[in-house]
């Protein structure tokens, strides 16, 4: 438990780092590298300064993201290891009318699916939630606000702020959320698939067990035949998943197509307009708050998609959890305890 919660800190540690300093800084240097280009200044030293810093944010955000990730999947995998022991042990001393009513590889296999479904949103939403509310807090004050006083104070060319431009891409991101439209139809293929799935390990391995009665009775075309079955409804139904994951990928890309076209044109009004003080830096650097408002966007729509997984996994969870415990002991109990 202790390991977990200082995993746990270091990730928000490393996220709320590399979300202020990203969304404040990039726009900045972008803007300024920008400015030192248009005003003819390339063989100034600033700009290899410029440079080098965003060469160092962008490298610290991966090593960054490498690192998260990793403390990540560390505590996912940890809290698995214990649901799927605990899991098991209410199965192992339940009574026998659950096990004649399920098969063994089902039991097994949905313990590990719904187990994993539900540890991911978990541990994903407790580390993920604070960084995108934290990331779109930050881009979206850079974006009506402009740089901080105190960065520019320094002589580094400042970042502008514009409503118009900031309200536009907000007001564009609804249409990231449109999957939800077809939410329902998305949750009972993944269902059917999942189904399906179990049913193609069951088949197999029943037909493998048996397969000295298979040879005598000479039934392979029957097993072959039924195994066919299976596999193609497994195909049919892994198809549909793909196709509404590749429409959904689609829809963000028109999305993202439009939000920077639009912001391209108002843009372009903008700097031609004098009394507005926008400069064709601005918008460079707006381009960049643009991408990492979409992607923070595009972050909690996956924790969206992982909550709708974990719905049903939780309650089949809790299924397991309510099992009456016919043969329960205190060695059970220091085992899950240690």
């Amino acid at each position: 438990m202790k390991n977990m919660l200082k995993s746990l800190f270091a990730s928000w540690l490393i996220g709320f780092t590399m979300v202020s300093f990203q969304a404040i800084v990039d726009p900045l240097v972008m803007n300024n590298i920008t400015y030192i280009f248009r005003t003819g200044n390339s063989g100034s030293s600033k700009v290899f300064l410029y440079i080098g810093i965003f060469l160092f944010s962008t490298i610290t955000v991966c090593v960054g993201n490498t690192v998260s990730n990793i403390l990540k999947r560390y505590m996912i995998f940890s809290l698995n290891a214990k649901k799927n022991l605990e899991l098991m042990s209410k199965v192992l001393y339940t009574d026998c009318v659950f096990m004649q009513k399920n098969s063994p590889e089902k039991i097994v296999t949905r313990i590990s699916r719904d187990v994993n479904d539900y540890s991911d949103f978990k541990i994903s939403t407790v580390i993920e939630f604070p960084l995108i509310v934290t990331g779109l807090i930050t881009t979206c004050y850079v974006m009506f606000c402009g740089s901080p006083k105190f960065l520019t104070a320094w002589g580094i060319n400042a970042q502008q702020g514009n409503s118009t431009l900031a309200i536009i891409i907000i007001l564009m991101t609804p249409l990231h959320l449109t999957f939800l439209l077809f939410n329902d139809k998305f949750m009972r293929i993944e269902q059917a698939q999942a189904e399906a799935h179990e049913n193609e390990i069951h088949l197999a391995t029943e037909s493998l067990r048996a397969i000295e009665d298979i040879r005598s009775s000479f039934a392979f075309n029957f097993i072959l035949k039924r195994l066919k079955c299976v596999y193609k409804n497994t195909q049919k139904n892994k198809t549909k998943l793909f196709a509404l994951f590749s429409v959904f990928q689609n829809i963000s890309g028109i999305v993202w197509g439009i939000t920077q076209i639009t912001v391209l044109g108002i843009s372009a009004w903008l700097i031609t307009n004098t009394e507005s003080g926008f400069k064709f830096e601005d918008y460079s650097g707006f381009c960049l708050l643009c991408g990492m408002f979409n992607q923070y966007v595009s972050r909690c729509t996956d924790v969206i998609l992982n909550w709708q997984r974990a719905k049903p996994a939780k309650r089949r969870i809790l299924e397991l959890y309510n099992l009456n415990n016919r043969f329960k002991h205190r060695s059970a109990e220091k085992t899950l305890e240690s």
